[in-house]
């Protein structure tokens, strides 16, 4: 007795992982503040990479590669979070560097709380990644927005030498206060002519009764 085939259909593959962050977004005049800073660091020398305007945010969580599914599990737990948050408000302020000044790696401006609960949001998104199947990122949250990698540190003493002024003296203002009404979900792919970011999904901060 022959055993009919069966007529199921296969199961469908899953979808290819992306290199995905989550993150705020700058207004543009911040950003506009922010690249100026380039040439006028760049004058003093150095081997520096220098982010572009339009990829300058601040990085709530770098997630890496992650599949199909791990995007919808974050998607919903984001969603889930962003309405239990309220809207921030925060400033652009100050440069340091990473990881110190005798060895800097990267250069950053600082960004500065003034309302709402940003290292809670981060919190929870860290939880979301965890929930997602993620490995936990054991570094401590600071909130900056990147500016430059140093290539080449013996060769970038007059840049160090600039940067260095700059983190010891007194805060400078990258813009006004803004308000941050949401979280997106980007998609990084790394490109010859440097990283292309994709906004795939935002997220309101909508919660009004929170604080």
């Amino acid at each position: 007795m022959s055993i009919p085939k069966s007529h199921s259909s296969p199961s469908p593959s899953p979808g290819p992982a992306i290199r995905a962050f989550i993150a705020i977004e700058l207004p543009g005049a911040t950003r506009l503040l922010l690249q100026e800073e380039a040439p006028v660091l760049r004058k003093a020398g150095g081997r520096a990479t220098w982010v572009r305007a339009e990829h300058m945010h601040l990085t709530l969580r770098f997630l890496g590669e992650i599949t199909e599914e791990q995007q919808t599990a974050l998607s919903r737990s984001l969603r889930e979070i962003s309405a239990g948050m309220p809207a921030l408000v925060l400033a652009v302020e100050g440069m340091g560097v990473f990881p110190n000044l005798r060895k800097p790696a990267v250069v950053w401006a600082g960004v500065r709380q003034i309302a709402g609960d940003l290292v809670g949001l981060q919190r929870a998104i860290e939880a979301a990644a965890l929930g997602a199947g993620l490995v936990g990122d054991n570094k401590s949250f600071h909130a900056h927005v990147t500016l430059a990698r140093i290539r080449d540190l013996a060769a970038s003493e007059g840049l160090v030498r600039a940067v260095r002024e700059r983190v010891e003296g007194p805060p400078e203002a990258f813009g006004d206060e803004f308000k941050a009404e949401s979280v997106a979900l980007f998609r990084s792919e790394l490109k010859p002519g440097g990283p292309v970011h994709t906004r795939l999904e935002e997220f309101s901060l909508s919660c009004k009764d929170c604080l």
